[in-house]
């Protein structure tokens, strides 16, 4: 305290003292900081924290909306079944504050989701008469220009209510929401009335045949009155200017404006609810799946697909059609017209959806080989082939080959097994190379039990590589005869090695592979010719029959010897038994595809009348208990063992094959009767009338159903309606659950 002086006054202060520090508050450091709520040092032109931390350092005046940069939210392409919108709140907030509203631009009147469908077309049904179209791209438009509109006259609102801004802002807020709702429900009434209105047409696209089959084929077929398929007739159509190139504008028909009957979104069920669903969908697992999944070890296609057809329409309606045309094809109280209603709904379905890139591939690959089964069935297969080469390249779309797994590896190994089937049949070289199939040959691999379906696709690859070989024989010899004699050489390698494939084979299989018993011919209870070979698989019984198929083919095909080589001879003898064995003893129904080929092969080399009757009773069994159309084999193997003067057999089997080949121990089947299946490609149709021999189609040739099954080709298939898909698309829910 300082002493007051001698006159009492109280000295004055140091000048120094009179100056009073206040503290002072910093506006000059960088936003960055300041949004990370950080002291800033102010160092230029970077300051410490943003260089530590590697930051932009922003500098600037940012108060309330000033500096500030709105820019419009992202947006995401959409899927088949898009259930996000992406909503921008940004001008709602900003509205609640003075002046905050008008930083923003005019609204851009542009939809709040990108449209799949571009084009309008004028779509007429079957009845010529013109059909509503219901546009996601114009009601997302109008959409768009109602909340602009709203967003103007709030806009000019308040500019003449400037003074009272908080209430206007909330009331705009308010008729902004009242707008959006309003839009939004007009929208979906539109949609409802177009879903109510409008009833599905069956699908207009132009039906591609085989020009070079057509006239050539082994069987005619009975012309059947059809009219739906003569109605399909491609109509010209007015289209709008649309994003896509020319190409993909050109290729756009009325399947991508019609709308389906059911949304695929709505479309969604917990269980079938119809007797009639009900009854096909049984149907197509009891009877028509069994054999699609003899090679599959998930049961793909009798077990798990119809479980996931329940959110895909487009699968449900093809399971349908193939339950539906096999109670057709057995019972004639059942209407045609069903079969064709869901293959139809099914292929329009498959073609809108061919139309979109961002499409799911694996679901439209599935629904594809699955409608190519119905068109199998088919009593006119081959001249209404329209999906055969499609699912072939809808499968190379997808990538799917040997190496794949779950739906991809179902799909890939029916659609394989079924042409090779075909060419054996029709002497054809496999179109898809089997050394491209990516299949592993290792046979010191998979040696454990339950690895059955492996080695079953390994020796469906050696049928496949036998199949091609015995097309290639040369038809004429060499002029040179060393030119000759280096060819047979080449040849004989080939057989060496596709003979020693097949014993390796043999070899390492599994145990589980193998027989389980063998009973002589005199030692059946059955009285039957040939042995009784128990074999407990399915895909088991399926591999033997190709492996002793390809023995029996490998004996006729030596470049050396013929049959009338003892070995040659006793080869083709021994798994020509061991194949009549199997197919009269046999009980699964879900082997007969590869039966029947198998046994045509092998009841060629019998000799003995009384074997021969046998196996056509055989073959009568398999023609009663499953519907398949094999009369042609009788007249086939008649001409082999000249019976010409015979009369046809009898239409009942008699004692000697007294085990059921399929019988069905399903109640069910009692309601709808026995159940048939007709293939073509795999044994073709009987006709009612079997052509001459000399209407076979060429032998030798590539297999010609599938000479443009790819979309890299300029005839490939679904011309007018398909889009090449997106690089990305998102993955379908059969790839998981597989």
């Amino acid at each position: 305290m300082t002493a007051p002086t001698g006159n009492g006054d109280v000295p004055a202060p140091d000048a120094g003292a009179a100056v009073v520090s206040k503290p002072k508050r910093v506006r000059t450091g960088c936003l960055t900081c300041r949004e990370r709520h950080l002291k800033c040092d102010e160092g230029a032109p970077i300051c410490q924290n943003c260089r530590k931390s590697n930051r932009q350092c922003k500098r600037g005046l940012r108060l309330n909306f000033i500096d500030t940069n709105c820019q419009g939210p992202p947006q995401k392409a959409p899927t088949l079944e898009w259930k996000v919108d992406f909503v921008d709140e940004s001008r709602e907030i900003a509205s609640e504050y003075v002046g905050g509203l008008e930083k923003y631009g005019a609204k851009d009147a542009r939809p709040s989701r990108p449209s799949i469908v571009q084009p309008q077309l004028q779509a007429t049904d079957m009845t010529g008469m013109p059909m509503f179209e219901y546009n996601p791209a114009a009601v997302a438009h109008a959409h768009a220009q109602a909340q602009a509109q709203a967003h103007a006259q709030a806009q000019h609102a308040h500019a003449q209510a400037q003074a009272q801004a908080q209430a206007h802002a909330h009331a705009h807020a308010q008729a902004q929401a009242h707008a959006q709702a309003q839009a939004h429900a007009q929208a979906q009434a539109h949609a409802q009335a177009q879903v109510q209105g409008a009833t599905p047409s069956a699908p207009n696209m132009a039906y591609q045949p085989l020009p070079s089959i057509q006239g050539i084929l082994p069987e005619s077929y009975p012309q059947v009155e059809d009219h739906k398929y003569d109605a399909y007739n491609t109509s010209n159509h007015a289209t709008q200017d649309s994003p896509f190139s020319n190409q993909q504008r050109n290729s756009i028909s009325a399947y991508s404006q019609q709308q389906d009957q059911d949304d695929p979104a709505e479309g969604r069920r917990e269980f079938l609810t119809t007797q009639e669903e009900t009854l096909f969908m049984q149907v197509f697992v009891e009877e028509v799946g069994l054999w699609m999944d003899s090679m599959d070890p998930m049961k793909h296609f009798s077990r798990l697909l119809p479980f996931h057809s329940l959110g895909e329409p487009m699968l449900l309606n093809a399971f349908l059609a193939c339950g539906a045309r096999h109670l057709v094809l057995v019972n004639s109280a059942y209407s045609e017209e069903k079969a064709l209603h869901y293959y139809d709904t099914a292929t329009r379905y498959l073609l809108k959806n061919l139309q979109n890139p961002n499409r799911d591939t694996i679901v439209c690959a599935t629904t594809a080989v699955i409608l190519n089964v119905y068109e199998i069935m088919s009593e006119r297969a081959l001249q209404r082939m329209n999906h055969i080469a499609g699912a072939r390249a809808l499968i190379k779309e997808c990538g799917w080959n040997a190496r794949s797994s779950g739906i991809g590896a179902a799909c890939f190994w029916l659609n394989v097994g079924l042409e090779v089937l075909s060419c054996l049949h029709f002497n054809w070289q496999v179109a898809w190379d089997p050394d491209d199939w990516g299949i592993d040959m290792d046979f010191n691999r998979e040696i454990h039990n339950g690895r059955e379906e492996i080695w079953t696709h390994r020796m469906l690859y050696i049928v496949a590589k036998v199949a091609n070989f015995r097309a290639t024989i040369p038809r004429h010899q060499e002029q040179d005869q060393r030119d000759e004699e280096m060819r047979r050489q080449n040849r004989y390698g080939e057989w060496q090695k596709l003979k020693s494939w097949t014993d390796a084979w043999n070899d390492n299989i599994p145990r589980t592979m193998h027989p389980m018993a063998y009973l002589y011919p005199q030692h059946t209870s059955s009285k039957s010719c040939f042995p009784e070979v128990w074999l407990i698989k399915r895909t088991t019984i399926v591999a033997r029959l190709f492996y002793h198929t390809v023995m029996v083919l490998l004996s006729q095909i030596h470049p050396y010897f013929g049959l009338d080589n003892p070995e040659m001879h006793d080869m083709q003898h021994r798994h020509s038994q061991m194949i009549c064995g199997i197919t009269a003893h046999v009980k699964d129904r879900g082997v007969a595809s590869v039966a029947i080929r198998s046994l045509a092969h092998a009841a060629e080399c019998l000799t003995e009348r009384r074997e021969q009757e046998e196996v056509l009773q055989i073959f009568q069994k398999i023609n009663k208990e499953t519907g398949w159309r094999i009369n042609f084999v009788f007249k086939e193997l008649k001409e082999k063992w000249n019976w010409h003067d015979e009369p046809q057999p009898p239409p009942q089997p008699v004692a000697p094959v007294s085990t059921s080949l399929l019988t069905s121990p399903v109640p069910m089947q009692q309601q709808y009767g026995q159940y048939p299946t007709t293939i073509s490609s795999v044994a073709a149709p009987a006709p009612a009338q079997p052509p001459a021999a000399s209407r076979r189609p060429p032998a030798g040739m590539v297999n010609p159903m599938f000479a443009n099954a790819d979309f890299t080709m300029p005839s490939h298939p679904y011309q007018n309606v398909y889009v090449a898909p997106n690089p990305v698309t998102n993955q379908s829910a059969l790839y998981y659950q597989a």
